[in-house]
């Protein structure tokens, strides 16, 4: 601005990228090496109880590491994929705590879908335990997922969980059994963990009456509802859907199988 003023500073650089830090923990040294292609953010770290020398490569994936993994998300593109390729030799018996920084873009494409660290071994993905979401710390919001204790190591990916698709419930079938006793069966919704039940007089339908619904909540069991306190020889609609919770608390429902007449005895 016109009221502001400005200089200069002079500054000298000694690039040593890539190259070897090494520090003494417990009395043993950690050795941290960075290949010319190790992507940036990703942290190594040793616990205070250190028991060996140990020494840590941090590179970029190899060529040829699968970009994709069944049933998680690895960034649809470039700039929200994060991987690194870590090796160690002298592995402390407490492990290494691992730390990957994650693309802002795949915090985006993940949406509400849970995010995971996953190394990459005999061939395929595989979730890492413990992994759990921290802050930066850099003031500009950038994310972590980090792992304590890590004992195997590999190429690692920051990921998210991608759930098998909720189905719907199907085949929708009823037995009379007894006075006003209705036993519904239905073929499960795949993937579903709740089902619930909806239940109405026809002639309550007709004129739009939803005040005394004949049932209105979750079942019994995945495959089966018994709904008493029917009006014998009045016919009922009957209809089934499957739900789950999704991974910020709210609800997924399914679709309603095909309204279902019975007249109870």
């Amino acid at each position: 601005g016109p009221s502001l003023s400005y200089g200069s500073i002079l500054v000298s650089v000694n690039d040593t990228w890539p190259g070897a830090a090494v520090e003494t923990v417990n009395g043993h040294t950690v050795t941290m090496r960075h290949t010319l292609d190790a992507p940036y953010g990703v942290t190594v770290t040793a616990p205070d109880t250190l028991d060996a020398d140990t020494d840590i490569t941090i590179a970029g994936a190899p060529a040829g590491t699968p970009q994709g993994a069944p049933g998680y998300g690895l960034g649809e593109s470039d700039a929200a994929r994060m991987m690194a390729d870590i090796r160690v030799s002298g592995t402390p018996a407490d492990g290494l705590d691992i730390c990957l920084p994650v693309p802002e873009a795949l915090v985006t494409e993940a949406g509400e879908h849970p995010l995971t660290l996953l190394r990459y071994a005999d061939g395929g993905w595989e979730p890492v335990a413990g992994t759990e979401r921290r802050d930066g710390g850099d003031g500009v919001g950038t994310e972590l997922l980090c792992a304590a204790g890590v004992m195997e190591y590999g190429v690692f990916a920051a990921a998210y969980a991608i759930p098998d698709a909720l189905g719907v419930a199907s085949n929708l079938a009823a037995t009379t059994s007894g006075a006003g006793r209705v036993i519904l069966t239905w073929t499960p919704a795949a993937n579903a963990t709740v089902h619930f039940v909806f239940a109405i007089k026809k002639a309550d339908a007709e004129v739009r009456n939803f005040d005394s619904l004949a049932a209105w909540g979750f079942t019994d069991r995945a495959n089966a509802h018994t709904i008493t306190n029917l009006e014998s020889g009045a016919p009922y609609y009957f209809t089934v859907i499957g739900g789950r919770a999704r991974p910020n608390g709210s609800d997924e429902w399914g679709a309603w199988t095909p309204l279902l007449t019975v007249t109870p005895d």
